[in-house]
C-alpha cells in the first residue's frame, strides 16, 4: 500500500504581455489548484482561475476507481465574466 497526501493545495500566477497591431495588452491570472485524496480510489480535483478581465473559471472532477481499469470521472465545469458593459453573465456546460 502507498503512502497518499490527503490535501493538496497549489497557486500560481501568470503575466502575459502582447502587442499587437490593434493595440497592447496585459493579461494577469491567478490560480488555485486544490486536490483532496479521500482514498486511494476516491478524489476530488478542483482547479480556479480569475483574470484581470473578471473572468472566472472552475474546473471541478470527482474520480472514483471502483475496479481495476475502471474509473468513473463526473466532472463539472463553470465560467463566469462581467461582459464589457459591466453587465454580470454566466455560462456552464455539463457533457455526458
Amino acid at each position: 500500500m502507498e503512502a497518499v497526501a490527503l490535501f493538496i493545495v497549489e497557486l500560481n500566477s501568470t503575466r502575459n504581455v502582447g502587442r499587437l497591431p490593434e493595440g497592447n495588452f496585459t493579461q494577469d491570472l491567478v490560480g488555485t489548484r486544490v486536490r483532496v485524496n479521500v482514498s486511494s480510489n476516491l478524489q476530488l480535483n478542483s482547479y480556479l482561475q480569475y483574470d484581470n478581465s473578471d473572468s472566472f473559471g472552475a474546473n471541478t472532477r470527482l474520480r472514483w476507481t471502483f475496479a481495476p481499469l475502471g474509473d468513473l470521472f463526473v466532472v463539472y465545469n463553470h465560467n463566469l465574466r462581467h461582459d464589457i458593459d459591466r453587465r454580470p453573465g454566466a455560462r456552464s456546460t455539463w457533457g455526458w
